[in-house]
């Protein structure tokens, strides 16, 4: 009898831990899909902004600080690499051509997390599960 308590009392415990992990585990994919789905919102930000900047500068796409000095974007942006919600932006400026990515930053938290991508050729979103987003990429659903 004592033996039966005891074996469904560790059996309890092992599905209270196993139910304890699938909840954190849930916990942390939810809270990186938030982030994903901040960073989508602010690389659309980002291309509203280029788009913006370009038709008050003769076509000419800005840096970061110059789309923040113009009030196309806040002060978060306001560095060559600006770090959003575990992601770290990176802006590239030619003639008349802007390119913008969105990588997991180093730090770990987001090991898991897609790259993404946009440009000034269009406004189309592109995604990379494994390594930085390229136009070569899927479209973002």
């Amino acid at each position: 009898m004592m033996k039966s308590i005891r074996l469904a009392l560790a059996l309890l415990l092992s599905l209270t831990s196993l139910a304890c992990t699938d909840y954190s585990t849930g916990l942390r994919q939810s809270a990186g899909t938030v982030d994903e789905t901040a960073v989508i919102s602010t690389m659309q930000t980002i291309a509203t902004a280029q788009r913006t900047y370009a038709v008050s500068n003769s076509g000419d796409y800005g840096t970061f600080p110059q789309l923040c000095a113009a009030g196309m974007l806040d002060e978060r942006f306001n560095s060559s690499q600006p770090e959003v919600r575990g992601y770290v932006l990176t802006m590239n400026v030619s003639e008349q051509a802007f390119s913008c990515n969105a990588d997991p930053a180093p730090s770990g938290k987001q090991q898991a997390a897609r790259h993404f991508y946009v440009d000034s050729t269009s406004a189309v979103l592109h995604a990379n599960p494994t390594q930085p987003a390229s136009a070569t990429d899927p479209p973002v659903n």
